[in-house]
Parts: structure tokens; sequence; C-alpha cells
């Protein structure tokens, strides 16, 4: 099943921005239309027409994220309908605290809803920096640890509040990237920055 992750954002609803955002990296990423939620441009270009898929919401415990995600239900509502695919919600609350143990529990809720043969999707735009680091670390939990799951794409979102333009990241490369260098490390590869910086096109003029 095609499962897509994201964080409900901790601004109150009133500063919630809807914008047309423009895709960089993923063609598939531009909708055409206003959303506040970047998630809501991944889900757009990656659902298909009566394909049932699971939205997974961390939403914390606090006021602002609360009041959100009914503005989020909205919008995947309305997308439903538009694009002809089902979907189902699961929400894990997360106590509005940033303590490691509290991140390892959320860590543990998240990997326990990845199951074998998933196709997992990710926004990482809003949120605590820890709480984004914990959705990375569940996509790796699935990437590493369950049978034939596979990633579909990784977006990050911004704003920018001088020119009044919205886009979309796709940064899944990076998640590959990061699996490349523990391969490298494990293998004991002579020269491991070289091979880095051939995989990821860099020219060595840019140092």
């Amino acid at each position: 099943m095609k499962k897509f992750i994201s964080v409900m954002p901790l601004q109150p609803k009133q500063n919630l921005i809807k914008s047309i955002y423009k895709a960089v990296g993923n063609e598939k990423l531009n909708c055409g239309f206003e959303t506040a939620f970047p998630v809501i441009t991944l889900i757009n270009g990656f659902a298909k027409k009566d394909e049932k898929i699971e939205v997974i919401i961390l939403r914390h415990q606090y006021a602002n994220s609360i009041e959100n995600y009914k503005v989020f239900e909205e919008e995947i509502s309305s997308l439903s309908e538009k694009k002809g695919f089902s979907y189902e919600l699961n929400v894990i609350d997360v106590p509005y605290d940033n303590s490691p143990s509290v991140h390892l529990n959320t860590f543990a809720k998240l990997a326990e809803q990845i199951d074998d043969e998933d196709c997992v999707n990710a926004c990482v735009t809003y949120g605590t920096k820890p709480l984004s680091q914990v959705e990375i670390m569940a996509i790796n939990f699935a990437y590493r640890a369950k049978r034939d799951c596979t990633i579909g794409a990784i977006v990050y979102g911004e704003f920018d509040h001088n020119e009044k333009k919205a886009k979309v990241y796709d940064i899944t490369n990076l998640f590959f990237m990061d699996e490349m260098v523990r391969t490298l490390a494990e293998h004991g590869v002579g020269e491991p920055m070289k091979a880095i910086k051939s995989l990821a096109m860099i020219d060595e003029g840019e140092e």
C-alpha cells in the first residue's frame, strides 16, 4: 500500500498560507491549485484513481496542531473526491515535548505502521526538527528492515515571504545518498569522499 507521512504544523491556523507550490526536482509535484500542506502535492502526484492509500499524520497534542488537522481533513477529502482515490487517515498524537524518550516512542509507533511491501512517501516540512528526524528514522527502518518496502518520494516545502512564492522540493536523493554513505563506510571504500562526490556529481571546483 502507498503510505504518506506528514506532520501537522504548529503555527496558528490564521498563519497557514495557502499557495500554489512550484515543483523543484519532480514534475509530479506540480498540482496547479492552492494548498496549505505540501504533502497534498505529494498525494496529488502519486495517488491514482480507484486506489486506496493511507495517510499517517503526526499531530502534536497542541491546540494549533489540532486545529490545523481539521483544515487538512477538508483538503484531503476534497482531493480524494477530485482524483477518485480513497484513503484512511491514521493519526499518531505526539506529546508537545522534545525529550529523546518521547521521540523514540513516536519513532516506534510510526515504524509499526509501515508494513512489508509498502511504498512509503513523506513530507518533512512541518513540525519540530527532532520530529522530522523521527520521520527519516522510521523510513530508514522500513527501507532496511521491511520486506520489499520501497521509497516513493520525500518532499520539503518552503514559502519565500519576500517573493510571496512557494516551492516544493523532491529531496528523495538525499535519503539515498545517506544510504550510499553507509554502504561505502561498511565496505571500507578507499577515498570515500571521492566516491561520494562522483555519486553526487559534485564539481571539484565547487569546494
